[in-house]
């Protein structure tokens, strides 16, 4: 990466950072990383704990703290806000699409199987219309193809054509 791209990645991932982090959530990040263990209750009070959740996202007031990958994966599973894992997946080329659920997947295959039965009454209307347009002919006949060789690769001269 050059020089020139990293301020605009930055300026990405803070964004990024912020829309995961909204304001007023520090709090509930503390109460999350004591809760599950990630941040020892030992060791921090909830009042400490909140700074930390601060100094992480300011290193640059001289905190010198970052969040770990599993206290960022933990916030965003939890708190349901994704745009930083969204903004990496952008900026490295992938997709993020959300997995269906077991109910949502369930209602997609119901419509899918309506809209098939719809498709297969309306070809069987099709069918009848057209048999007794021709009186009776067969009515749907193979297309007669001539066949492609086959092809390995894009360019004539690997074909050896």
């Amino acid at each position: 990466m050059d020089k020139a791209q990293i301020p605009g990645w930055l300026a990405r991932g803070h964004a990024a950072m912020q829309a995961t982090f909204p304001p007023r959530t520090r709090k509930q990040m503390a109460a999350l990383m004591l809760d599950s263990g990630l941040w020892s209750s030992n060791r921090l009070s909830l009042e400490s704990a909140v700074a930390r959740v601060g100094d992480c996202l300011h290193p640059e007031r001289g905190g010198g703290q970052g969040f770990r990958v599993s206290e960022v994966w933990l916030w965003m599973r939890e708190s349901g806000q994704h745009a930083l894992f969204e903004a990496m997946g952008a900026d490295l080329g992938r997709r993020t699409d959300p997995i269906p659920t077991a109910e949502r997947q369930s209602e997609l295959l119901t419509r899918i199987d309506g809209r098939l039965e719809a498709i297969a009454a309306e070809l069987a209307d099709l069918q009848a219309l057209r048999e007794e347009l021709t009186g009776g002919t067969p009515s749907i006949k193979p297309l007669a193809r001539e066949s492609a060789p086959t092809r390995f690769s894009q360019y004539d001269a690997d074909r050896g054509f």
